[in-house]
């Protein structure tokens, strides 16, 4: 409240300097205009400080909880997303073979949000987008490595969906224990 009357009185000051100014000279301002210039502002700011505090905010609505604005709502579809569901898509649609295949387009590809797909593969099935996909491009690559029909791992890592070799062979020996080549070695023993 002293903050209220020292800002009228500085108001009232720098009116008066700003009305000399404008006159060019200052004005002669006996005692008379003088305290009814200081009356009239403090009453005008006495009924703004008083028309402010009488405005009464009042709030109908219940607090949003903040969880529901952090964690998007599940569309119907996302409803019964579950591991059996994304993985028969992910077969049928063969949507691993897209070496450039990203979370948001899988997402977007089995109508479903990134936030949610994200919330499914690291919270229920404890695996990540990468590792999820990488090991559907695996197992493709180890059908043509049984097969027979490649001519360089080269050719069946990028048949599979992966754009280096390197990340195929440290996909391949993170999911079988063993190297591409070891893999082929064995499929060739198991075949005579």
């Amino acid at each position: 409240m002293c903050l209220f009357w020292i800002t009228i009185f500085w108001t009232c000051i720098q009116l008066k300097n700003i009305v000399c100014l404008m006159g060019g000279m200052c004005l002669n301002w006996n005692i008379t205009n003088n305290a009814a210039f200081y009356l009239s502002q403090i009453v005008v700011w006495s009924l703004i400080y008083a028309v402010s505090l009488k405005k009464d905010v009042k709030v109908d609505e219940a607090p949003v909880e903040i969880k529901s604005v952090i964690e998007p709502q599940p569309r119907q579809a996302e409803k019964q997303l579950d591991e059996n569901s994304l993985k028969n898509m992910m077969i049928k649609n063969k949507l691993y073979l897209n070496a450039n295949l990203t979370i948001s387009e899988l997402a977007f590809q089995i109508g479903t949000n990134r936030t949610y797909l994200s919330t499914v593969l690291n919270k229920n099935m404890k695996i990540s987008f990468l590792d999820y996909v990488n090991s559907f491009r695996i197992k493709e690559a180890c059908r043509i490595f049984e097969s027979g029909k490649f001519s360089a791992i080269e050719e069946v890592a990028e048949k599979a969906g992966f754009n280096s070799l390197s990340t195929f062979r440290r996909a391949f020996k993170k999911e079988i224990n063993m190297t591409p080549v070891q893999f082929i070695k064995e499929c060739k023993i198991k075949t005579l």
